[in-house]
């Protein structure tokens, strides 16, 4: 009988526990089996790689930092012509008149070279001495001519008055005219030896004679060859410097004979170095065709003006050209600017700081709200804890209020189509309209896009690149 009573009991225990179990499953609440279903779904979506979110409107932000650590520039867009360009190659070259051989009006000794190959000088800048006694002599002869001309000058100017007295006759009178016009004109010759030696006649006096006399620069300019070095004997005329003015550098492009007709004066063009092209191309303007032919090459010369100056740029470098001979323009981008991603054309604009700002407050106000409410939802002891850590943190600065977003840069990616490329640019057309003063990322956008998309996972497309 206690057997039996013991077995009933059991069973009765196993019922009780299987209805109480039940009952639980009924009561759970529907808010927390949706918020299952619902995390279940975002990470099935997940998995097969789909966002809900538009990816027109997914944005980043890139720290100023960051901009000039990936290379990224900005630029707005330009109207081009790149439906009829004409393509030339060619080099820097210098007009003969911005070259300059320096070499020694008299032979001598050179001494005292201030300067090496590269070197910058500028006009009337000495760079060298050129020693001889035949220049002491020069100096020594020219005072001694001066004291002369002043005695004849004075002996003339009585022997004048005398002969218009017709106290003196007029053989005495024209043989001091003739002496005194001939030391004249001997003075004058000396004059301008001294100063072909950058010697300055006029401050000459026995006491400051010299031995030596300057090479001087006669332009502004680098230094691009010496053939010198300090106790070499040089002749007169021997090639010692050589000096290039290369602000004054301009592009000499050969043009095969069908293109010849279509370049004009005037027409822009776009130019960049063959061997180790810059960064972005520069400009320049045709300023003259040259009115010769190469019969072999079957091309002619046509000389082009450097609008954009850049140091980088040296006589004797090869380029190569776009003229812009014509037809309508179009808006166009550098290649740089574009970016590839899933099978589409994608360009990244920079949207204004303010609008960023209040986006972000929206996104921490409903972030805020979030936490609220999953605080409400737990433990008593777990809500103190938290209220007393906020208070804490209130009477410290918030590192987010004193961000500088004026060194934030918010891309945001929209859609183009990509048209004809020519010398470095690319026409688009997009698919949603811009503003004409729009500012676009160029440089390494695959960075930005790479950011975007590790960021956007976490953010919903509005992330902060790290």
């Amino acid at each position: 009988m206690k057997n039996i009573t013991r077995h009933l009991f059991a069973t009765l225990l196993i019922l009780a526990a299987g209805l109480l179990i039940t009952s639980c499953n009924e009561d759970q609440p529907k808010e927390d089996q949706h918020t299952t279903d619902h995390d279940n779904h975002n990470h099935e979506e997940h998995e097969s790689g789909e966002t809900s979110e538009s990816p027109d409107k997914k944005e980043v932000i890139i720290t100023q930092r960051q901009m000039k650590a990936m290379g990224i520039q900005t630029a707005r867009i330009q109207k081009r012509n790149l439906s009829d360009i004409v393509k030339a190659f060619g080099n820097i070259t210098l007009p003969p008149g911005q070259k300059e051989t320096i070499s020694p009006v008299i032979g001598g000794i050179i001494r005292n070279i201030k300067v090496i190959s590269g070197d910058y000088v500028q006009k009337g800048q000495a760079i060298a001495r050129i020693e001889h006694p035949d220049i002491v002599d020069l100096q020594n002869e020219f005072l001694e001519t001066k004291n002369k001309n002043e005695y004849l000058e004075t002996e003339y100017n009585r022997q004048k008055r005398l002969f218009r007295d017709s106290i003196n006759s007029a053989k005495t009178y024209q043989q001091i005219k003739s002496e005194y016009q001939s030391n004249r004109s001997r003075l004058q010759s000396l004059r301008q030896k001294l100063k072909l030696l950058h010697l300055n006649p006029d401050e000459l006096t026995p006491e400051n004679i010299t031995n030596s006399y300057p090479l001087v620069s006669p332009i502004n300019g680098y230094v691009a060859h010496i053939e010198a070095n300090n106790g070499m004997n040089v002749n007169e005329g021997q090639n010692l410097f050589l000096l290039n003015n290369n602000d004054k550098a301009h592009i000499d492009l050969e043009v095969y004979e069908k293109d010849i007709a279509r370049i004009e004066k005037g027409q822009t063009l776009t130019f960049n170095l063959n061997n180790n092209p810059l960064s972005s191309p520069l400009k320049g303007e045709v300023i003259k065709k040259a009115r010769n032919f190469d019969t072999e090459k079957r091309t002619a010369l046509i000389h082009a003006d450097i609008t954009d100056k850049n140091k980088n740029l040296l006589p004797g470098m090869s380029v190569i050209a776009h003229i812009q001979t014509g037809g309508k323009k179009q808006n166009s981008l550098p290649v740089t600017a574009f970016v590839q991603d899933r099978g589409k054309t994608w360009v990244f604009i920079q949207k204004h700081q303010e609008a960023h700002s209040d986006d972000c407050s929206h996104d921490a106000a409903e972030k805020d709200q979030h936490d609220h409410a999953k605080e409400h939802n737990g433990s008593e002891e777990s809500h103190d804890h938290e209220h007393a850590k906020e208070q804490t943190s209130a009477d410290k600065p918030n590192p987010s209020t004193n961000h500088q977003h004026a060194e934030e840069f918010v891309f945001q990616r929209i859609e183009v189509y990509k048209g004809t490329t020519e010398a470095g640019f690319s026409g688009l057309t997009f698919k949603n309209p811009v503003d004409n003063d729009a500012v676009f990322a160029t440089g390494n956008v695959q960075a930005i896009l790479a950011e975007m998309k590790k960021s956007s996972g976490s953010e919903g497309g509005h992330g902060h690149a790290h």
